[in-house]
């Protein structure tokens, strides 16, 4: 069995452009230089959207010209790669207005994580484009180099984790989706709620007391019928008090599936990337985490 994958998208050249979307909060110039000049390093150029360092409130800008600029870059066929500019908060005001259609004639890969995991999924689940949970270009240095430039390369590791640690026994295949958790509740009701038959549920989340973890698992559970996920896999959960507290929860709400807790996907010290919309498969006898090709 190969020990990589093929993502599905041509690989990145030298010289190709990645552009950098911002449609979340506002952005810390220092961070956005130093993720851009990581890229840089390795030999892409990078492009800013035009409304990155415009601040409104606790957004980068109005949500107008983020859905403008945003779009803007998608119709953009010199520009490879989308990856988000940083997290926060203002997916949730502006999902109504983006034309997500767009990703079905403009197909390139679309990166990022936090907040903008819910723009991930919605965008897999309207045009069949996969997309990648992984740093924004605020934190991109808790990704290796190698490691970014496999996933531009058009690879990733077929081992989703090496050591992962099994909180129920079983075995289950889906559609990987998710990302964070608080981000997913919200969109409980919006008609933009993943489509999660079948699937395997990722979820991680950062700085958020236990009863809002709780709250927002019961807003999941309201919103549909928990048994057709296949499985869940809980990344890090940082700053949301014991850990194990957090998989008591999750055992509760997911009683009957298999259920992995990986370290290091999601707001922690590193961010390792997964695929939105890609095959897996959790196996606790084998005690594999990985993915499958189709």
């Amino acid at each position: 069995m190969d020990m990589f994958i093929k993502t599905g998208f041509r690989s990145l050249l030298k010289g190709d452009i990645i552009g950098v979307p911002s449609v979340s909060g506002a952005v810390n110039k220092e961070e956005a230089a130093y993720g851009k000049s990581i890229l840089e390093k390795l030999n892409y150029r990078v492009q800013l959207a035009d409304n990155i360092f415009d601040s409104k409130k606790y957004l980068s800008g109005d949500d107008a010209s983020r859905i403008f600029f945003f779009e803007k870059m998608v119709r953009n066929k010199d520009i490879k790669a989308l990856l988000f500019a940083r997290g926060g908060y203002g997916n949730i005001r502006i999902i109504d207005k983006i034309n997500f259609n767009l990703f079905k004639d403009f197909r390139k890969p679309v990166l990022g994580y936090s907040d903008n995991s819910i723009l991930l999924n919605i965008i897999y689940d309207i045009s069949g484009l996969k997309t990648f949970h992984c740093s924004n270009l605020s934190d991109i240095y808790k990704m290796d180099t190698s490691q970014i430039s496999r996933l531009f390369s058009g690879e990733i590791k077929r081992l989703i984790s090496e050591n992962p640690v099994f909180l129920s026994q079983g075995k289950a295949r889906g559609i990987l989706k998710g990302g964070n958790l608080t981000s997913i509740a919200s969109l409980c009701g919006t008609g933009f709620f993943p489509e999660l038959t079948n699937s395997v549920l990722f979820l991680e989340d950062i700085n958020e007391p236990l009863y809002k973890i709780d709250r927002a698992l019961a807003q999941i559970r309201l919103c549909l019928d928990l048994s057709c996920i296949s499985g869940v896999i809980a990344g890090d959960f940082i700053n949301c008090g014991d850990i194990k507290n957090i998989f008591e929860l999750l055992k509760e709400y997911f009683p009957e599936i298999p259920l992995v807790y990986i370290k290091g996907f999601g707001h922690g010290e590193s961010n390792n990337p997964l695929i939105i919309g890609q095959p897996c498969i959790l196996d606790s006898r084998k005690k594999i985490v990985s993915y499958e090709e189709v």
